[in-house]
């Protein structure tokens, strides 16, 4: 399968049809390291953040369970260890369709929301990595407003 195949179904649910993944791309994995930042922003890990991380990884990039799982321990590592972000920002840029990275932020903003409290910390961070990213402040608004809609994390 082609990489930008790949990146197409990025987001989508796992098919039926479908074997869920047992090992995450480097995409992936660079998606998940900005999420584990995200939860780890307000110095508090919740395990609501890491449930909403690991049902990120299941659902946008088709891992299973025990994957999705292993993925998220390592990224939460990575995150600890990192000084900046531009590791995990640098693949995104040059792989991901710009609407795709509009949808990674809907992601983290979910993580946001996971634990019911958004923090002035989490917001600068989703300010700064949405301009990494070149998602528009209106398109991360407007991925912001679609997560409240769906009450996702709001506990």
């Amino acid at each position: 399968m082609a990489l930008l195949d790949i990146l197409r179904r990025w987001f989508g649910s796992p098919d039926q049809h479908e074997r869920p993944k047992i090992e995450a791309s480097p995409v992936h994995r660079a998606a998940a390291v900005l999420l584990a930042h995200m939860a780890l922003e307000d110095g508090a890990l919740d395990p609501r953040e890491i449930d909403r991380m690991c049902r990120i990884a299941y659902r946008a990039f088709h891992l299973d369970p025990a994957a999705a799982r292993s993925l998220i321990d390592a990224s939460l590592q990575q995150a600890k260890q990192d000084v900046d972000l531009f590791r995990a920002i640098q693949p995104l840029v040059a792989e991901v369709a710009p609407r795709d990275r509009v949808k990674l932020i809907e992601m983290l903003w979910e993580v946001v929301y996971a634990d019911g409290v958004v923090h002035d910390r989490e917001v600068a961070l989703m300010r700064k990595v949405a301009g990494l990213l070149y998602v528009t402040d209106a398109d991360s608004g407007a991925a912001r407003k679609r997560v409240l809609a769906r009450g996702a994390g709001l506990n």
